[in-house]
């Protein structure tokens, strides 16, 4: 049985940790940009290699290896679901492109960040395996099967997975800059002149000198100079015209023809086209379904396997290191979690499509864990572990994956959206009956 207190206890602190992401969100602290760079590095490393300790370290057994087959298990009947749902219903889009988001959707769950501090409060620290293992699976097969899709039905999708899909963040107008006018030069330079009336002269021979000048003389002085600016400028004219009316003859003059200007041609150092930039290099599409199976996941999970298949204990600065970047993972990932939710729109949901994945993520995979469990005949602490594991909300890889293919606001980032604020009481829920069931006592 769960004790109820530690069991509130871990889940409200998960809960906090996405509060204060919404927090810092809401007080703009931390932006979609800055959430997108802590993202991309949690997965780079935090993440890989915290699934190299957890399945490094667990022992190659026939109990362990259930949870994966329980884990294929769950995630085909996902999918099926998924492609049900999407031949019943799909507005304004084809079945394939909806099939794509309800697998998104319904089919990635972020199994370590909920699983692993569940299981060092309410069970032992070495059943986190059994989540390492399933997240393992999603990141070997569901996910790369979700970016091969994306490559089949969305346009264009070559080059959107080719782009780096940064968030920017909203960038104020600029200020039109004042143009100082004539008067206000003026102006600066009547006030450099000191208030005792100190004005500089230079004498015949070109020596400076310092005369002291009375204010009202400074006045007149500046009255006598605007004068005399202006009305130089109406005899300049006055002469002109007079010099034009002198000069006209009584004959029209003939029309001069317009001469051409010849272009002098350029020196021969200098070239004359613009030097042609180079195409940008995209990986093709063979490329990226490669690289889709071989990644970091990949790799530390596979490196993992075989470090338990060896047995050798880890080194004691290894195992102290990557401790360390799991706690960053927590922290870091559910924090994102929470700006993510502030910088969502609240509005204009899929009321139906949200409806459905919440019903899945909360309810339908943790029962199909629960009857595949019991199937296979696995121990009753771990089924209640993986029960827990599937009934967290949507993967924010997933979230990730909708910016690369540039789906927008769509069923999968809802889905995310909804399935983090409601973590708190579906955990509860799922507490209760798993304390009361018969089948666990």
């Amino acid at each position: 049985m769960l004790d109820w207190l530690q069991a509130f206890q871990i889940y409200a602190a998960v809960w906090i940790i996405i509060f204060i992401g919404l927090l810092c969100g809401g007080l703009k602290i931390f932006t979609p940009k800055d959430v997108y760079s802590i993202r991309r590095l949690v997965y780079l490393v935090p993440m890989a290699a915290m699934l190299f300790r957890e399945i490094g370290n667990s022992k190659l057994k026939k109990d362990t290896w259930m949870s994966f087959l329980q884990a294929v298990l769950v995630q085909g009947v996902l999918h099926i679901i998924s492609l049900v749902y999407a031949f019943i219903y799909h507005p304004d889009e084809s079945v394939s492109m909806k099939f794509l988001k309800n697998a998104m959707s319904l089919c990635q769950t972020d199994f370590l960040y909920y699983a692993v501090p569940i299981s060092q409060i309410l069970f032992t620290p070495s059943i986190a395996a059994h989540a390492a293992l399933a997240c393992f699976l999603q990141y070997l097969c569901i996910v790369p099967l979700h970016e091969i899709l994306a490559l089949t039905f969305i346009p264009d999708c070559e080059k959107k997975m080719n782009t780096k899909h940064e968030p920017q963040d909203p960038v104020p107008p600029l200020e039109p800059k004042e143009v100082p006018n004539a008067d206000q030069e003026e102006e600066e330079e009547m006030a450099d002149v000191s208030s005792t009336g100190e004005v500089e002269v230079i004498d015949e021979n070109g020596n400076p000198h310092i005369v002291k000048v009375q204010e009202d003389e400074l006045e007149e002085d500046h009255h006598e100079d605007q004068s005399q600016s202006y009305s130089k400028p109406n005899e300049a004219n006055n002469s002109d015209n007079q010099n034009k009316e002198s000069n006209t003859p009584t004959d029209t003059p003939k029309e001069e023809e317009p001469q051409e200007t010849k272009q002098e041609p350029p020196p021969p150092d200098v070239p004359t086209d613009k030097p042609a930039q180079k195409p940008a290099k995209y990986w093709s599409k063979n490329w990226l379904i490669f690289w889709a199976f071989v990644n970091q996941f990949t790799i530390c999970g596979i490196l993992g396997i075989i470090w338990s298949a060896i047995g050798i204990s880890m080194p004691k600065f290894l195992e102290g290191l990557v401790t360390d970047l799991e706690k960053a993972i927590f922290a870091a990932g559910l924090f994102c979690n929470g700006v993510v939710i502030w910088n969502h729109s609240f509005k204009n949901a899929p009321v139906l499509d949200v409806i459905v994945a919440v019903l899945c993520h909360f309810f339908v995979e943790p029962a199909l864990s629960w009857g595949f469990s019991a199937l296979i005949g696995q121990d009753k602490d771990v089924t209640k572990f993986l029960i827990l594991s599937n009934a967290a909300p949507v993967a924010m890889y997933a979230y990730h994956l909708s910016l690369t293919f540039e789906l927008g606001e769509s069923m999968i980032s809802y889905s995310l959206y909804w399935t983090s604020v409601l973590t708190l009481p579906v955990y509860l829920i799922w507490t209760a009956i798993i304390n009361y069931a018969p089948y666990f006592k």
